[in-house]
């Protein structure tokens, strides 16, 4: 049996592109699933404070909004 020892190259290539850009946002990433869980719990928690409205609806739209920050939702930018 014959075995031959195969050399490999590894070359850097250097990116010097300064459009690219090297990071998405200055902050924490602002989505994910603690988000979306969170948001689902509240919504949940809300529906039975529906007896006095104020604090279940207010839970309610909290949940939502958690939610659609998990999902990526972003509002208008003006």
């Amino acid at each position: 049996m014959d075995s031959e020892v195969t050399e490999v190259v590894a070359t850097i290539i250097e990116d010097d592109d300064p459009t690219y850009p090297t990071h998405m946002g200055s902050g924490p990433p602002s989505g994910g699933c603690l988000s979306i869980g969170a948001g689902i719990v509240l919504m949940l928690v809300g529906v039975p404070m529906l007896v006095c409205p104020g604090p279940g609806i207010a839970t309610l739209v909290l949940g939502f909004g958690l939610v659609l920050r998990g999902l990526g939702v972003r509002p208008p930018s003006r």
